[in-house]
């Protein structure tokens, strides 16, 4: 029997986001969210230290980042924000 998938959801803001992008960014990042839900925490993923429960994935060329949270007990990924690197981080609280 296969695994229960993981609901994978967005903002608002976030789909702005990503609507925003680059085109083969928009669709890399399309094809994460499907394997996201899933695998919540693939090979490519790392844990942010600051921040509880949160990970972020490189995308494209290194220059864009898609950070999410994972809800364990709900089984639930929240896309935070994905975006350029140099910027992404902005705005983000500790802990949360």
């Amino acid at each position: 029997m296969a695994a229960e998938a993981w609901r994978v959801r967005t903002s608002p803001d976030c789909d702005r986001e990503i609507s925003g992008l680059p085109r083969l960014v928009r669709e890399k990042v399309l094809d994460i969210l499907i394997h996201l839900s899933e695998e919540p925490f693939p090979a490519q993923s790392l844990a942010l230290r600051r921040y509880n429960d949160t990970y972020r994935i490189r995308l494209g060329s290194g220059n864009y980042r898609l950070i999410y949270r994972v809800d364990a007990r709900r089984k639930t990924i929240s896309v935070l924000r994905v975006g350029l690197r140099a910027t992404v981080y902005r705005g983000m609280r500790d802990g949360r």
